[in-house]
């Protein structure tokens, strides 16, 4: 009996050595990284591991995770786990929800970080990265500078399908000949471009599952703002012209000092607010899409028992655009329920929450206090290597704000308050908005060390990773296990070369090209409901 039960164990030991030697081959993060948690540090009482059933699924097939229902378990009375349909399905955010949106301005949620806000970061960032990956890129595309993709497939085809939202809306801009760089154009011009003068820069989506509805406590509307492909030369269009643009009704209004004083950065205004009579896409601007679609959704679920929430997210130029965007919104009272809805006011308004990746400054003083005042909370994700989120204003920002006259004795208000308000004067005078979530791309043991590798500090895929394993400031990095960390290489070459995982493998086969029954390989056309249209999709 003792040999037979020893030999049993001996059993089981093997099996969870070769467990956990699999679970090392595989490398999804490594054994050490996941399963131990952090000794050092602060407290890590929000600390959750990912469960490890989860954790040994490929990531391929964590969008679509089903557990066995077997005779035996069911023999046994147990119940079978619920179907998994997105790497974050099992955080559940429910009555928490203003508080993971930042109504207290995430106060003590970001260090350690709070797995619930990390779990909804980096869904949004997801979000983000659809843009891109959904963006058609080549020059040798007729299609270039449209999606791929329409939106009843747009999720389905950037793996995020499962998420239990609908995509309602696309947005496109165009602009003038002073940014036509950062426009993508066909090399070929003829009569079958889709658009000569359009960009599409992204897209508005609503959450529709019961279950995800659920979980989330509330319906939301998510906006989707997609950053610059042209890589940093966008960065040579800034002017460090903060110019007011009349986005605020009360801008105006000498009585409304704050929203009078606004000034934004003119290459967002101008993305944000240019249109065009001649194009079929923008005869109406990026801002005029964008808030026909939020007040027709938002009156659309009026009536409806859930809550609803408002929230903007984008990476780089598309965070500067979220931030824009959000702030348009709210001043402009899109965000605001009918009358109709509560018996006690005039109507609720709906909470507005930016999450902003790599976002370079937008506005002024002025501009972040009357984003403030406004009601909208700001999230924005820094990795401290990255460059983009100090311009522009490198010299003239934020930092100044130490001059103001609060910070001195009341014997000084005067010559202070000169100096100030000469500096506000100035069109250059940057200031970032909302509350900082800063990451370091030296504490993942993931990522290359080279000089040359801090040209993938600005990539969001990298931003996502170092957002799964960041803990605590002081705790090793310590990856969830939701994502692979093989994402990190879908658009660079930033993850160490011992993983085997190629650079910039995010591609099309044969780049899009298909081999014909004549043997030519060419450009196919695109399905039928794929093809650009003008207004909203059908």
């Amino acid at each position: 009996m003792w040999g037979a039960a020893f030999q049993s164990s001996s059993s089981r030991h093997a099996t969870t050595r070769r467990l956990r030697t699999s679970i090392r081959s595989e490398d999804n993060n490594s054994d050490t990284l996941i399963r131990q948690k952090p000794q050092a540090g602060p407290s890590l009482a929000s600390w959750e591991p990912r469960p490890s059933k989860a954790i040994l699924q490929p990531p391929s097939q964590l969008e679509v995770l089903r557990y066995e229902n077997s005779p035996a378990a069911a023999a046994a009375g147990r119940a079978c786990e619920a179907p998994l349909l997105h790497p974050f399905d099992d955080i559940t955010i429910g009555s928490r929800w203003r508080e993971i949106q930042g109504s207290n301005n995430w106060e003590g949620l970001l260090d350690p970080m709070d797995p619930a806000v990390r779990g909804e970061t980096i869904r949004y960032g997801e979000f983000a990265q659809a843009a891109y990956d959904a963006f058609d890129n080549s020059a040798h595309s007729k299609y270039c500078g449209s999606c791929k993709y329409s939106r009843h497939n747009l999720l389905q085809k950037t793996k995020l399908a499962n998420r239990g939202y609908e995509v309602t809306h696309y947005l496109h801009s165009t602009a003038t000949e002073r940014l036509q760089r950062l426009y993508r154009r066909p090399l070929v011009v003829d009569d079958e471009r889709w658009s000569k003068d359009s960009n599409w820069i992204g897209f508005v989506a609503v959450s529709t599952s019961p279950r995800e509805i659920a979980r989330l406590g509330r319906r939301d509307i998510v906006v989707v703002w997609r950053g610059t492909v042209t890589g940093t030369e966008w960065m040579e269009h800034y002017q460090n012209a903060l110019v007011p643009k009349g986005l605020d009704p009360h801008g105006s209004d000498p009585l409304k000092s704050l929203a009078s004083q606004v000034r934004v950065e003119d290459t967002f205004v101008e993305m944000y607010k240019t249109k065009n009579v001649n194009s079929r896409y923008n005869h109406t601007s990026a801002q005029e899409q964008v808030t026909a679609a939020v007040r027709e959704l938002v009156a659309k679920y009026d009536h409806e028992a859930e809550e609803l929430s408002i929230t903007v997210t984008g990476h780089s130029q598309g965070g500067a655009l979220a931030i824009l965007c959000a702030y348009d919104l709210a001043a402009s009272g899109v965000n605001r329920w009918c009358a109709e809805r509560k018996e006690d006011g005039p109507g609720e308004v709906v909470p507005i929450t930016v999450y902003s990746f790599a976002s370079p400054r937008v506005g002024n003083n002025a501009f972040r206090d009357r984003v403030a005042e406004l009601g909208v909370k700001v999230l924005r994700v820094v990795n401290v290597n990255d460059l983009v989120p100090y311009v522009p204003g490198v010299i003239f920002n934020e930092k100044l704000e130490f001059l103001h006259p609060r910070h001195f004795a009341p014997g000084a208000n005067m010559w202070l308050t000169l100096v100030h308000d000469f500096l506000d004067w100035l069109p250059m005078i940057y200031t970032h908005v909302g509350v900082d979530l800063v990451v370091d791309d030296r504490d993942s043991p993931f990522l290359k060390k080279g000089p040359l590798d801090r040209l993938n500090v600005h990539n969001l895929e990298v931003y996502l990773h170092l957002l799964d394993g960041f803990v605590a400031r002081g705790v090793p990095f310590t990856p969830s296990g939701r994502r692979d960390k093989a994402l990190v290489n879908k658009s660079s070459s930033f993850l160490d070369p011992r993983y085997n995982i190629p650079a910039f493998w995010w591609q099309e086969k044969n780049k899009g090209l298909v081999k014909t029954a004549e043997g030519r390989w060419v450009s196919p056309e695109r399905e039928l409901e794929d093809i650009p249209r003008a207004g909203k999709p059908s």
